[in-house]
């Protein structure tokens, strides 16, 4: 999926006068006029909450602080790293990295200066590791400075970063947009627990890019001026102006009808409206294909809420989904998915099908998945009974069956509603139903994405409480785009050796009731005598099932033939095929 940007068509022209005759009159000269303030507007329909990319709640959030704000090196369209403040970059040859690949140096430009004109040095970029690495900031690109044992300046100008171990790749730290640098000076006193309370330096961060932020209002706007400190030549236009608010059909009508805007962001409304608008003159649309990938996310943990704080968790590979864990469930799930209908019907010039999560430089991109743009009913539906029959379909099997929670298994997909998200799920649906899958029983519609810093740690851990869920957006420094939910009752860290539940509860033993048992009531014919003896409840994948997630529950119980109760399967088999009788019991029993 690729993000269109919206381009209003600035057209202005001059025009020369001049008087023709034998014998010209001399006129005065005009009196000059100041020029023109030229003033880029931007529009943001998630307008950011706060200009910094270490308490960033997305993308909104790390471009708002872009304008102002530098790291060291950043890349170019072809993926080519560039120096930013530094005077170069580090390598092998020119021994900016060292050859046990354990420390790199850089040297920054000569005459930085930040916004206030103080000068910037090493020791800014020092304070800035300890700025996020200290837990207590809650900063949300801490991954981008992961492996780091020690950062250093060597002097005014030299930056030194030493790893814990060999780095393979040692442009982590203050290179991209998620990682700049900031001023010791300004936030000396913000660091730690302190940082969520200095909205002063939060919201006006000086910076030593070509603009100075002059106003902010977090979620409505943002002022942006030259910086007069800039170390190259004057940008183009005087002033920028970030302005939030409404949703991406306004926003296209802001810029392709109304001219309020020159340029809106993340436009992605339906294809035909958004081609409609554009015929009317005003404005053009422009795609620029990035990094940015929609896809579907599976959770290979249990969401179940019945195993309450244990839900989603890892728990050292013991808690594992009770079907998407398997692979060849993904695979046939993968193979029916038509992604060039939902690329051409949904998105439009917008979107492209891909099977990768690297989607450029073109360089970079693998073909070894390209398989997935073709879609594959047919080899879904065998992908799934091979995994079926493998699993549990012969007896001399049925005794190293994996023990599943005996409850029911709910199905629920999460996604994000812009206009062209809402069709996401239902074409996935209607692939899966030509699978012999059934299409989720519930999903949840998350609103919007959370505003404020504190969306970090909080939604990370609650992102998998569904079973399937459709996720933008791919971040270098690893900030995922995060979900506006209640925050997680207690982390893996709080949960006691002797607080976990079981993860795979023992089985139950009911009497086999009648049909109309699963209302709650008995059914006109009473109970059998086969009805009175125990059984074990097993879910086993199903792609033709009617269960609503593709697997079927089935009760084992001896002696009685395959029969339908309410709205499940129940099939009987003898005990002896699930597990060995004791000697001197009588069948049925334990």
């Amino acid at each position: 999926m690729r993000i269109p940007l919206t381009l209003a068509a600035a057209l202005s022209g001059l025009l020369l006068l001049a008087a023709c005759g034998d014998s010209p009159t001399p006129t005065p000269s005009p009196t000059p006029t100041p020029p023109r303030q030229e003033t880029l507007t931007i529009l943001y329909w998630q307008a950011p909450t706060v200009p910094s990319a270490y308490l960033s709640s997305g993308n909104k959030d790390t471009d708002a602080s872009a304008v102002t704000l530098e790291p060291l090196a950043k890349y170019d369209p072809d993926g080519n790293l560039v120096p930013a403040l530094a005077a170069e970059i580090p390598t092998l040859e020119n021994g900016g990295v060292s050859e046990d690949l354990t420390s790199i140096t850089w040297t920054l430009r000569e005459g930085l200066k930040w916004s206030d004109g103080s000068a910037m040095t090493a020791e800014d970029a020092v304070f800035t590791w300890r700025y996020c690495t200290d837990e207590a900031t809650g900063c949300t690109a801490e991954a981008a400075f992961d492996g780091i044992a020690s950062v250093e300046a060597v002097d005014s100008l030299t930056v030194r970063i030493a790893f814990d171990a060999p780095a393979s790749y040692p442009y982590k730290a203050f290179v991209g947009s998620g990682a700049p640098i900031i001023s010791r000076a300004q936030f000396a006193e913000c660091a730690g627990a302190a940082a969520a309370g200095c909205h002063a330096q939060n919201n006006a961060p000086l910076g030593t890019g070509p603009y100075r932020i002059v106003e902010f209002t977090p979620g409505e706007e943002a002022i942006y001026e030259r910086n007069p400190f800039y170390r190259s030549a004057a940008p183009y236009f005087d002033r920028v102006r970030i302005i939030g608010g409404g949703d991406a059909i306004s926003a296209a009508r802001a810029v392709l009808e109304s001219g309020e805007a020159d340029y809106a962001w993340n436009l992605q409304i339906d294809p035909g409206l958004l081609a409609d608008m554009e015929a009317g003159g005003r404005g053009k649309v422009v795609s620029a294909f990035s990094s940015l990938v929609e896809r579907i996310v599976v959770n290979q943990t249990n969401p179940d809420p019945v195993l309450g704080d244990d839900r989603s968790e890892y728990l050292d590979g013991e808690n594992p989904h009770p079907f998407l864990s398997f692979h060849p469930i993904r695979k046939a799930m993968s193979m029916a998915i038509d992604r060039e209908r939902i690329a051409v019907e949904l998105y439009g010039f917008a979107g492209e099908p891909a099977c990768s999560l690297i989607v450029g430089p073109p360089k970079y991109v693998s073909s070894a998945n390209d398989a997935c743009l073709t879609q594959d009913i047919a080899g879904a539906q065998r992908a799934a009974r091979r995994e079926r029959r493998a699993r549990y379909g012969r007896r001399r099997r049925a005794r190293a069956q994996r023990r599943t929670p005996p409850h029911r298994l709910p199905n629920l997909h999460q996604r994000h509603t812009p206009s062209h998200a809402r069709d996401d799920p239902r074409l996935v649906a209607r692939d899966r139903r030509r699978d012999g899958d059934r299409p989720p029983q519930r999903e949840r519609l998350l609103r919007r994405r959370p505003g404020g810093r504190q969306g970090s740690v909080a939604a990370q851990v609650l992102r998998r409480r569904a079973d399937v869920r459709l996720r933008l957006g791919h971040r270098p420094a690893g900030d995922a785009v995060r979900l506006p939910l209640q925050t997680h009752p207690r982390s893996r860290e709080q949960l006691g050796a002797g607080e976990r539940r079981p993860l795979v509860r023992p089985g139950v033993r009911r009497p086999l009731r009648a049909p109309g048992a699963d209302t709650g009531r008995a059914g006109a014919g009473g109970t059998s005598q086969a009805a009175e003896r125990p059984l074990r409840a097993r879910l086993l994948p199903d792609p033709v099932g009617e269960s609503g997630n593709g697997f079927r529950a089935r009760r084992y119980a001896p002696g009685r033939p395959h029969q339908r109760l309410g709205q499940r399967y129940v099939e009987h088999r003898r005990l002896a095929a699930v597990r060995k009788r004791r000697p001197g019991k009588p069948p049925g029993t334990a």
